[in-house]
């Protein structure tokens, strides 16, 4: 009797024994069909066993395409020659290329960050990676998703309690940024995005999760109580804030006492970047990030750093990406938060973003020096805005940047 292509494929995973491997978890987020999945248990079987599985199950359930591509991908996917127990290694071989004349897919999510309501914060995609994915390739998806960031997050192989359900039962990730234009050494708001999915879509229980990166060590995320997030004004006037996830990132302190470059005390400069507003001081952090900091007058309202239309292309004019990446401006907070700030980055390919978390590793200290507090509310006052808190920890060189994330949009690409 023929075996419809679900059973089939389920029979086929019987006979390749796959007690241990990322098949499932390929299946929930989309990565795999029926089909393809049985191109990529035949490729684990061995050739002698191709043939016993075929005669069990009638030819009209499996074309002829499906032994041949599995075949090939069985010959495609020896790794050094040696067989991967778990079969991650050769999944990933699997499907770096298109099986079965079928194209891949990957999940990819949009999170609004630092706020408790749709269409607040800052969106960011969230790729999980589960495929080989070449950095021209990231460019592209970024581009395409046309969002301030798009991050891109893979497990990292080798953790023992990882079962088949990988981003689930992992702790430990690597993450990468992009932006429409380039890739960038960190991104906060991103950085939270991931865990949210990872925290609430995967159903990972864990409390604490890491993420490496190239640039700026190693980032962690945790769950935060409703009473970290009490600060926030939003914590009280919002029905969805007790509904949120509410995450704590820490990040590495960028504190802005390095030498500024030549030019940015310029007043022509100065004007491109806040027209006649009255400006206190610049400061400078000239770690990976290269971010500008222009501290406004103490009487600065709210409505006036909202007001802003800096001179985009006389910003770049004057410096190169090699000096600045990107410029905050900011002022007291008012009654509400204890700053307010803005975030622009055309060197990057974003004239504004709307809420930035590596920005807060400058400005947590900045303000924090001045207010004597060590823990600090904050908005940034972008069309869409944001609030966070922030805490410095100096002994560790640590800035714990706290908010909450709205998943927004679920799907996925075709590559």
């Amino acid at each position: 009797m023929a075996l419809p292509p679900a059973h089939a494929a389920v029979h086929l995973m019987d006979q390749a024994n796959f007690t241990v491997s990322p098949i499932p978890n390929a299946l929930r987020l989309g990565a795999l069909d029926e089909y393809e999945m049985a191109v990529i248990v035949i490729a684990r079987l061995g050739k002698s066993d191709v043939g016993r599985v075929v005669d069990e199950v009638e030819s009209d359930s499996w074309p002829t395409p499906l032994l041949t591509h599995g075949k090939e991908a069985m010959e495609r996917t020896v790794v050094d020659g040696q067989d991967d127990p778990h079969g991650y290694t050769r999944l990933r071989a699997c499907l770096s290329h298109t099986i079965a004349g079928k194209l891949i897919f990957i999940k990819s999510e949009e999170v609004d960050a630092f706020t408790t309501e749709p269409f607040g914060g800052n969106p960011a995609a969230v790729v999980l990676v589960d495929i080989v994915l070449d950095d021209a390739t990231m460019q592209k998806i970024a581009a395409e998703n046309n969002l301030a960031e798009t991050a891109f997050v893979e497990c990292i192989p080798g953790q023992s309690h990882a079962g088949p359900d990988l981003f689930s039962a992992a702790n430990m990730f690597q993450i990468r940024w992009f932006t429409p234009e380039l890739e960038v050494p960190l991104c906060g708001h991103a950085t939270l995005a991931a865990a949210a999915v990872i925290f609430s879509e995967c159903g990972n229980k864990s409390e604490t999760i890491q993420f490496c990166t190239r640039d700026s060590g190693t980032l962690e995320v945790s769950r935060a109580s409703s009473k970290e997030m009490s600060r926030l004004p939003s914590a009280s006037n919002s029905d969805r804030a007790s509904k949120v996830l509410a995450m704590k990132m820490r990040l590495p302190l960028a504190d802005p006492t390095d030498p500024v470059p030549q030019g940015c005390n310029d007043p022509s400069f100065l004007s491109a970047c806040v027209g006649s507003a009255q400006v206190r001081e610049v400061r400078y952090a000239a770690s990976a990030l290269k971010y500008l900091m222009v501290v406004l007058g103490d009487r600065t309202t709210r409505e006036e750093l909202e007001a802003l239309k800096p001179d985009m292309q006389a910003m770049k004019k004057a410096f190169s990406r090699r000096d600045v990446h990107a410029i905050m401006v900011t002022c007291p907070g008012g009654r509400d938060y204890d700053f307010l700030s803005r975030f622009f980055a055309p060197w990057m390919g974003i004239d504004e973003d709307h809420v930035t978390g590596s920005a807060h590793t400058l400005l947590g200290p900045y303000w924090g020096s001045r207010l004597g507090k060590e823990t600090l509310t904050a908005r940034q006052c972008s069309a869409r805005g944001g609030e966070l808190v922030v805490s410095v920890d100096r002994g560790t060189s640590s800035a714990y940047v706290y908010g909450t994330a709205v998943i927004v949009v679920r799907g996925s690409m075709y590559l």
